[in-house]
């Protein structure tokens, strides 16, 4: 999944259902638990993107039951998602920010 960029994901019916609830004006958060491989790590990649890229000035939490976890799961994948919206990685702040102001964290 690695590689992943925002114009190319295809979600699945429950990825497009969260997706459109995270990005429903007024939405404050969400959390999802599913087994591995379920795509959970992708819509989560996808979705701060995108509340990233389009929203100026968001800061987005992204978080996981380790660094470990994060490091070796999300950050390969923010990484090609982030770069194909705008997105920009900043590794002595360990964060991806937007021209716009957005960061994602």
């Amino acid at each position: 999944m690695a590689g992943l960029r925002l114009e190319s994901f295809n979600p699945l019916p429950w990825q497009a259902q969260a997706l459109r609830e995270i990005l429903r004006p007024g939405s404050v958060g969400c959390a999802w638990a599913g087994g591995k491989g379920s795509g959970k790590s992708a819509l989560v990649s996808v979705a701060a993107c995108m509340i990233a890229a389009t929203r100026p000035g968001a800061e987005v939490a992204l978080v996981m039951d380790s660094y470990k976890s994060l490091r070796d799961i999300h950050l390969p994948l923010m990484s090609s998602i982030a770069a194909s919206c705008g997105g920009e990685w900043r590794a002595t702040d360990t964060e991806f920010r937007w021209s716009s102001g957005s960061v994602v964290r």
